[in-house]
């Protein structure tokens, strides 16, 4: 096998990450339940077929959502305040197996 079609091996992710100066660890927040998106779509109009379509306002309530469920104190305008590789590292932690509890392992 050549080296270009070997897997490339990723460095665990950090469950820890910072928002506007305050520490938020993803392992509180994760994995996301069946729960969560019920609340997502009742009380934020976000639905889980709307997540990742570009909308930068279902992408602000998820992110606020999944963030102020590991630390209350995050705001909306903190998450204003990330850019997109702030934001990038946070949805990265949605699928990271490093840290992350697998529920039903496939």
């Amino acid at each position: 096998m050549s080296d270009e079609t070997k897997a490339v091996k990723e460095e665990p992710i950090s469950p820890l990450v910072t928002v506007a100066g305050k520490e938020v660890d993803m392992r509180k927040a994760l994995p996301l339940t069946l729960g969560d998106f019920r609340k997502l779509k009742k009380n934020h109009n976000v639905e889980q077929k709307d997540l990742g379509g570009g909308d930068i306002e279902i992408t602000v309530r998820f992110t606020h959502y999944l963030l102020s469920k590991a630390n209350p104190a995050v705001t909306e305008e903190d998450v204003d305040s990330l850019t997109m590789e702030d934001l990038n590292t946070i949805m990265k932690t949605l699928t990271t197996k490093d840290f992350m509890v697998v529920d039903r392992p496939t």
